[in-house]
């Protein structure tokens, strides 16, 4: 079961019906430690380049930010609902099955391809990297 807690820009939790948080913690019993993601997905859907890119420009609460691997990526959804994708906790797509980038290339085709995982079932497949996904971030350093 994952378990989110919404946060401020100070990492101090806020009431679960708080729209105005910036930060989610995600902990599940597989994670060694907690996962820190941005809130607010990107403006706008983007390729695999300029959502790397977003991601470690992002300024947010003073901490360092980047797409997360494959594996961090599958503990966003919480795979034991369905869907597994929940808006009030992460906002901003407006598209039922949001896709987000991660970091993890794709070992056949690392020019080409990039790993991306749906939240709405949690599923995750190769896209080509011109392909224009949605993009959250994850506190650089985990």
């Amino acid at each position: 079961m994952t378990i989110y807690t919404k946060l401020d820009l100070s990492l101090n939790a806020v009431a679960l019906n708080a729209t105005d948080h910036a930060i989610v913690r995600v902990e599940h019993p597989l994670l060694a430690a907690p996962l820190f993601v941005t809130a607010h997905f990107a403006p706008k859907e983007m390729n695999w380049k300029a959502a790397k890119k977003w991601a470690e420009k992002l300024d947010l609460g003073g901490l360092a930010w980047r797409l997360p691997t494959v594996e961090e990526a599958f503990f966003i959804p919480d795979r034991s609902k369905y869907p597994a994708f929940d808006p009030s906790v992460f906002v901003g797509a407006a598209e039922r099955y949001p896709w987000i980038w991660t970091s993890t290339l794709d070992a056949e085709d690392p020019s080409g391809c990039a790993w991306s995982v749906n939240l709405y079932d949690g599923g995750s497949d190769r896209s080509g990297q011109g392909f224009r996904g949605r993009v959250l971030a994850v506190r650089a350093g985990q």
